[in-house]
């Protein structure tokens, strides 16, 4: 054997010892093999989840105020796009068919500053401007359903405020909910998220100074009584939560849904106690609730992993796992969830256990079998996705 071909030899055994030390050593490496686990999880579940795409679907008739039924897609019943106009259009709701967000036709860095006004489309009617700030400062949060519109009015400059405003669709008048002014500078964790069921409870949650701590009242309450009832006072200084800064509380037609750490509250609106507690083995962040399921995150890892679950409310039947791996925002529905992730939008059928892709998107909601997100645009204004999905 020549000189050349030993040496050659000698590099390739070389090579193939380092190979095999490096595998023993991720093997004996509990973050590789926990790691390894996820990605085998995740790989089990979109196999048991049956995942339909729907990349090849010719969609090109999904166009500004033109319907577009899709046809071999299993929960699909129709879609239809949104040309906003806007370069921001944000956290949309969808009640029967109508599609309101927050935005505004300026170019402008995303600030304290912005000017987000209130708009609502229907297919018949075309755009409408609904509301403007009373502040001087942007509406958020906005929810909607058959009797109601709802937003936050804050305003970051000057002397921190933000209100809570509800319009009525019956007698065309806006009335304020809450207000609460907290000195210079309001910071983001201050604002109220708000929740609206069908049912036409509102419910948020306020930070408030108790002791020297801050912590959140957990407010509810029924607009056309217009009575503000504080269900609990609740505690949610923990470094993931604050990471995290997701929807913290949820309110459905007849419950109203919160986390604190690892435990799930069930608060009945009718009996106004809370009926049902849920204890998860990981953080739970976001439980969000029909009439008949709740669905929620486990987060672990510092925040880095996460998994969904979804169980029946009462008592009766197990959690089931519906996803591994972390999502970017999710909702709930009549019978199905609907989450994003890697800027992908996907359905689950509650009573199918199937997931489908719907293609590229953003920030997802849904209310009902309906559901509304965003997408980009080439010229980066926003345009919105309205579905429908069958019963």
């Amino acid at each position: 054997m020549s000189e050349k071909n030993r040496l050659r030899k000698c590099l390739y055994l070389g090579f193939l010892l380092v190979i095999l030390l490096v595998s023993w050593a991720c093997e004996k490496d509990p973050a590789y093999s926990d790691l390894e686990d996820d990605n085998k999880i995740e790989q089990e579940i979109e196999k048991e989840a049956d995942i339909i795409s729907i990349d090849t679907i010719d969609d090109t008739e999904s166009t500004t105020g033109t319907e577009a039924s899709h046809e071999g897609i299993d929960f699909i019943e129709l879609t239809y796009d949104i040309d906003t106009g806007h370069f921001k259009a944000v956290q949309p709701d969808v009640f029967n068919g109508t599609v309101i967000w927050t935005g505004d036709d300026e170019r402008v860095e995303y600030t304290a500053h912005s000017d987000l006004r209130l708009y609502e489309y229907h297919l018949d009617r075309g755009m409408e401007l609904v509301a403007e700030s009373r502040t001087g400062g942007q509406l958020d949060s906005a929810q909607m359903n058959e009797n109601w519109i709802v937003w936050v009015d804050w305003l970051l400059v000057d002397e921190g405020e933000w209100l809570i405003q509800a319009y009525s669709k019956e007698t065309k008048e806006t009335k304020e909910i809450a207000r609460h002014t907290v000195g210079k500078h309001l910071p983001l964790m201050h604002l109220p998220y708000l929740s609206l069921s069908n049912s036409d409870y509102l419910a948020w949650l306020e930070k408030v100074e108790e002791g020297g701590d801050e912590k959140y009242e957990v407010n509810v309450m029924r607009l056309p009584e217009g009575l503000t009832n504080t269900v609990a006072i609740i505690d949610l200084n923990n470094d993931l939560q604050d990471k995290l800064n997701n929807d913290l509380l949820y309110v459905s037609d007849e419950d109203l849904i919160w986390s604190d750490d690892t435990e799930i509250y069930v608060y009945s609106l009718k009996e106004e106690s809370i009926v049902e507690q849920i204890t998860a083995p990981r953080t739970v962040i976001s439980p969000k609730a029909n009439n008949r399921y709740v669905v929620w995150e486990e987060y672990y890892r510092d925040a880095t992993m996460a998994e969904m679950f979804i169980q029946p409310l009462g008592g009766e039947g197990e959690r089931m796992r519906i996803r591994s791996g972390k999502v970017f925002s999710y909702d709930i529905g009549e019978d199905y969830v609907i989450w994003e992730t890697n800027n992908r939008i996907q359905l689950y059928s509650i009573e199918h256990r199937k997931t489908q892709l719907l293609g590229p998107g953003k920030l997802p909601h849904m209310r009902n079998n309906e559901a509304v997100w965003s997408l980009i645009d080439d010229d980066q204004t926003e345009s919105l996705r309205y579905a429908k999905f069958r019963e």
